[in-house]
């Protein structure tokens, strides 16, 4: 781990890893608590009713059962939220904590980068250009599991299932061509420069192997791939426009931070 100094934090900015996840995680926690009050309220009501204490009327008791009934719904909906946000935040930490050396080579790591509409899980600026990150962390089968990208689509293939998991749900390719696309208008708008030769989408597949994918635009790989990918990568951009490229993104986090 690098030490926590000024220039860090100067390069690895504002948010932490996964802090839109945290923020999810602390919602589906708050309605999984509210969950359970339903349920211990219906509960108790129905305990007060069948020990014959009178102290609710007969024709109260659908709604007693209903809040039972939603009180559990809600729960087991709020707890599958919360276990896909935590290993969603896993993912980023796993995958911040494996590139975070790429500071001492010029390199800025952004994490959580707010839009107006959606958060961008992180971006890298440096020498070798803008790299615009999705992490995924799916669920891992077994040690020999590894990620694929053939026909067009991201694949799991676990080799103890003898399966093929299709990553379509929620398109991670599509998902952050998307984000791409909105950082290459953005530099553009307020920059006026045309930055979107040196824009290229990543994803990351932490603790899996994968075969990795490089083409002009996309790049499908691991944390810890991508970090000696990006160290061996020729210099793209000069320092000066990593200077105007990382005032543009603060200068729009900071909007939004202060919008909220």
């Amino acid at each position: 781990m690098l030490k926590k100094t000024k220039s860090y934090f100067a390069r690895a900015f504002l948010r932490t890893p996964g802090q839109s996840n945290r923020y999810a995680i602390n919602i589906a926690n708050f309605v999984a608590g509210f969950s359970c009050g339903l349920v211990f309220m219906g509960i108790i009501f129905l305990i007060l009713y069948f020990l014959s204490l009178k102290l609710i009327k007969e024709s109260f008791l659908t709604l007693h059962y209903f809040f039972i009934i939603i009180g559990f719904i809600l729960l087991i909906i709020a707890t599958n939220e919360a276990e896909k946000y935590w290993q969603g935040l896993e993912g980023e930490k796993i995958a911040h904590d494996e590139i975070e050396q790429l500071v001492k080579y010029g390199y800025y790591i952004i994490n959580s980068f707010l839009t107006d509409k959606f958060d961008i899980d992180l971006i890298v600026v440096g020498p070798a250009g803008i790299f615009v990150v999705e992490v995924k962390n799916p669920k891992k089968y077994s040690s020999e599991d590894f990620v694929i990208y053939e026909n067009n689509i991201l694949k799991i293939k676990s080799e103890k299932n003898k399966s093929v998991i299709s990553l379509i749900s929620k398109d991670p390719i599509k998902q952050v061509k998307n984000n791409t696309e909105w950082i290459k208008r953005y530099l553009s708008d307020v920059t006026n420069n045309n930055y979107s030769n040196n824009v290229k989408s990543v994803i990351l597949f932490p603790n899996f192997w994968v075969k990795e994918y490089i083409a002009n635009d996309l790049l499908i790989m691991n944390p810890k791939r991508f970090y000696s990918f990006l160290v061996n990568e020729k210099r793209r951009i000069s320092d000066s426009d990593i200077d105007i490229i990382i005032s543009s993104l603060k200068s729009h986090l900071k909007s939004i931070l202060e919008k909220n």
